[in-house]
């Protein structure tokens, strides 16, 4: 921090000591920019802003039908690019007399391309307010370009816009006349082709391809349907012959060793197991073990007393009408549903062969039905795009004819000059201020320049520090200069003059600030 502070220190001492030279060259410099920017000529800007309103009554009455506003505002937009066109700037400079300048094409090339520079055109659709703007050195001139362009701009937006609706029209008109002579000449071949291939025609199913493997999955589907209906159907015969036999051989016995509760089984089976946990793990006196043999004990006996039961009944019953057939109703459950499979069979075996019917007569139509269903889809798709651009054109018809009876009647859009092009009283330009300050703080920087510029062709040692860092020998001591009181008063005299010198030079910086702004 200390080295930079000197190396400051050194610079403001090498400046100060060259400080007439900085005076001179600012002063210099100042008497040479100030005139010059005194002088330049004063520029007027005039500027017009106008609104486009496309709110009308008949806007909402007419959304969907006629071409809304969006469209026509594409025609503003369209203009306003437009507007700096070469047409454009022609017709305004005639009108304006600017072309009486112009002697020659070169200089009509050229005062086009300035007037082109000078004049600003901004603003969009999104708030509809659109701006033309235009700075010249003579005022009525300025407003004359304005007026010239903004009635361009205005005129051009309305006269495309119309212009574009009566084209348009005209185009959709002779367009639907080739289209309905398409659509009629699609129509008649597609009615031809039907009545020539009556029967061949893709259902709902879909083509060819789709219906067949559609039909062999169904084919597929019923012959699995089918196998396991006789299998089952098979099975219910295999356990009826089986039951048959062992009710015909046991009598009532097998019908006793048939006898069964599943539900009191299962428990005493369960108990058994826990018992045979419990003993792996206890002695047989242990709280656990002795309740699980109680429960078994009772689950048994209460098991024994219904089959005692059961046997008891059937002794008291005729023998002649213990049979199994009669006592097992297991038999005529089978029965039931060996029937109920013998007709789910026959109704299988039906729709399978149905199915490879089907199977077989689309497969003899594997040459003829894809070439109708490719036809048909040609046909139909000539008929279809043909159909939808005659039915959109006739909706575009109807909404053209709808807007050009709607600008008949009036105007969608409106131009409303929210700000008139005016005569402006005080200049627009130059920036008087900023040139004058940046005249001033380039004649400071001109003058440090030239007094650093000196000061490098002549250098001066200023400080001990600076003679060691430049011989780079060690200095013993430095002996300062004493001055006399005359010197001393001369020195005084000269820091006054100078300073006066910079504060008369600053007044009057500060003077042509302040006419400026008066």
């Amino acid at each position: 921090m200390n080295e930079t502070a000197r190396e400051l220190y050194d610079y403001a001492r090498l400046f100060w000591e060259k400080r007439w030279y900085v005076f001179g060259v600012a002063s210099l410099v100042c008497a040479l920019g100030w005139p010059v920017a005194m002088l330049l000529p004063n520029s007027y800007e005039v500027s017009s802003k106008v609104y486009l309103d496309t709110q009308s009554m008949l806007t909402p009455l007419l959304r969907g039908l006629a071409v809304d506003s969006d469209a026509t505002l594409e025609f503003v937009n369209v203009a306003r690019r437009t507007l700096l066109s070469r047409p454009n700037l022609v017709q305004v400079a005639r009108e304006t007399d600017l072309d009486l300048q112009a002697e020659t094409p070169e200089e009509m090339e050229v005062l086009l391309q300035e007037l082109q520079k000078d004049i600003l055109v901004s603003g969009s659709g999104r708030d509809h307010i659109y701006q033309i703007l235009y700075e010249n050195k003579d005022p009525q001139l300025a407003k004359r370009v304005v007026e010239s362009l903004l009635n361009i701009f205005m005129e051009g937006a309305l006269t495309a816009g119309r212009q574009d609706t009566d084209d348009s029209q005209r185009f959709i008109e002779e367009q639907i006349l080739i289209y309905q002579e398409r659509l009629e000449a699609a129509e008649l071949r597609l009615q031809k082709f039907k009545q020539t291939h009556v029967g061949k025609m893709p259902d709902e199913a879909g083509d060819y391809f789709s219906r067949l493997a559609q039909v062999r999955v169904e084919s597929k589907d019923a012959e699995l349907q089918l196998s396991e209906a006789r299998e089952r159907r098979l099975a219910l015969k295999r356990q009826l012959v089986i039951l048959n036999r062992e009710m015909a051989q046991g009598g009532v016995s097998a019908a006793v060793e048939g006898y069964s509760n599943e539900s009191l089984d299962a428990r005493i089976e369960s108990l058994e197991a826990r018992l045979d946990e419990l003993l792996l793990l206890y002695t047989e006196r242990h709280p656990d073990v002795v309740s699980a043999k109680s429960s078994l004990g009772e689950l048994r006996l209460k098991r024994d007393i219904e089959r005692k039961e059961f046997l008891e009944e059937q002794s008291l019953m005729p023998k002649n009408s213990i049979t199994p057939q009669v006592r097992n109703p297991a038999i005529f459950d089978l029965q039931f549903e060996l029937g109920k499979a013998e007709a789910l069979v026959a109704s299988l075996a039906v729709r399978h062969r149905e199915y490879q019917k089907r199977v077989n007569e689309l497969k003899n139509l594997i040459n003829t039905i894809p070439e109708v269903e490719a036809e048909l889809a040609k046909l139909n798709r000539d008929y279809l795009v043909n159909k939808t651009n005659y039915d959109a054109l006739v909706t575009r018809r109807e909404s053209a004819k709808i807007s050009h009876d709607a600008e008949r009647s009036t105007d969608q859009i409106q131009f409303n000059v929210i700000e008139p092009p005016l005569v402006p009283i005080l200049p627009s330009g130059p920036n008087r201020i900023a040139l004058y300050s940046a005249v001033y703080f380039l004649a400071l920087a001109a003058g440090l320049g030239f007094a650093y510029l000196l000061s490098m062709m002549s250098p001066v040692v200023t400080s001990v520090k600076q003679l060691r860092g430049l011989t780079g020998l060690p200095v013993l001591g430095g002996v300062g200069y004493v001055y006399t009181p005359e010197q001393l008063t001369k020195r005084k005299i000269a820091l006054v003059g100078y300073l006066f010198a910079q504060l008369a030079l600053f007044v009057v910086f500060l003077g042509l600030l302040v006419s400026v702004l008066i």
